[in-house]
């Protein structure tokens, strides 16, 4: 099984214990979804990056419709975009699943209520 499949499978699961009509307008645009396979079958996860204070230097900016991190080097004044920085505290896995390979059965591990969520906690992405 591929990881599309296996994202395809725990995603309906995911909207039918949180249908989409549930859900706060800032969520989907703030979800990361990934996975990783795990003795064969897939593991996979919707995380929340919680807001992180800006270092010196980084700012957001609209790139292609979508807020990207950036940072202007002080020595070339080059704008360069970040795409990945250690965060202070853990994401939230809001959701994850394990996807059997073989069945397609999705076993839920975790699930947050969105409903106890707060958007200025969390990231847009």
């Amino acid at each position: 099984m591929k990881f599309d499949d296996a994202q395809a499978l725990s995603e309906t699961v995911f909207i039918a214990r949180h249908p989409q009509s549930t859900w706060p307008n800032w969520l989907a645009a703030s979800v990361t979804r990934g996975g990783a396979q795990d003795g064969g079958d897939w593991v996979v996860s919707y995380t929340l990056a919680y807001k992180e204070p800006l270092n010196a230097g980084e700012y957001w900016r609209e790139i292609g419709g979508r807020q990207v991190l950036c940072k202007t080097d002080p020595k070339t004044g080059k704008e360069r975009v970040i795409i990945h920085r250690r965060a202070s505290v853990p994401p939230l896995v809001l959701f994850a699943a394990r996807v059997d390979a073989r069945t397609g059965e999705v076993t839920v591990l975790t699930d947050e209520d969105i409903t106890a969520l707060n958007a200025d906690d969390f990231e847009a992405r």
